[in-house]
């Protein structure tokens, strides 16, 4: 009979341990604040500017890099991260040029993106395209919002609490807290049921 293994080898745990001790090391040498219980594995870092996260966030590439590597980038000094406590970050990519925050309890898939501005000018000048900083404006996501896999949330969005965005939308304006949006560009398909109970009662 083939055994059923109910946990890790002990290599594997030593090597999670290692990566997690890394992560740590990586993120003090980044000058990246945190608020304790960072769980970090194979994060991209780029600071420029300032990124602070809370007690208990979790951030990871996924599975391991090999298909979706998790990024938090500022490009410029006055560019800023700011992730809530209890966060699960997991093969996402957050870019800022000037505010990405989001609150407490946030859920992002893999491969889904941040990005708060244009990354170029959409102007015909090449030189203008990669010279000049582009388009910006704020990201804010509430508490316990959750970000779909492979979406993605555009510049000047505010998404309110407790919103679940689908996999593969793209979203360019506000959504109101507790929906369930989806498409591109997205928009409210439904209410968010409050429980498991309410959700299999509404199939």
């Amino acid at each position: 009979m083939q055994k059923i293994l109910t946990e890790p080898p002990a290599h594997w745990r030593i090597v999670r341990m290692a990566n997690y001790l890394l992560g740590y090391a990586q993120f003090r040498l980044y000058g990246v604040s945190h608020g304790g219980r960072l769980r970090a594995n194979r994060v991209i870092l780029l600071n420029r500017g300032s990124i602070s996260l809370g007690r208990g966030v979790s951030l990871g590439s996924y599975p391991d890099g090999t298909a979706y590597t998790c990024s938090l980038r500022t490009y410029y000094p006055d560019a800023r991260i700011e992730i809530g406590d209890g966060c699960l970050i997991n093969g996402a990519v957050l870019h800022s040029n000037c505010l990405i925050r989001l609150g407490n309890g946030v859920l992002m898939g893999p491969g889904s993106i941040l990005v708060d501005n244009d990354s170029h000018p959409p102007v015909r000048s090449h030189e203008e395209r990669y010279r000049q900083r582009p388009p910006q404006a704020p990201i804010h996501l509430g508490d316990n919002v959750w970000i779909g896999m492979r979406a993605s949330v555009m510049k000047g969005v505010t998404i309110g609490e407790n919103t679940i965005v689908a996999a593969g939308a793209v979203v360019t304006r506000n959504l109101p807290a507790n929906v369930i949006a989806g498409g591109v560009p997205a928009k409210p398909l439904r209410d968010v049921p409050a429980t498991i109970a309410e959700l299999q009662q509404g199939r």
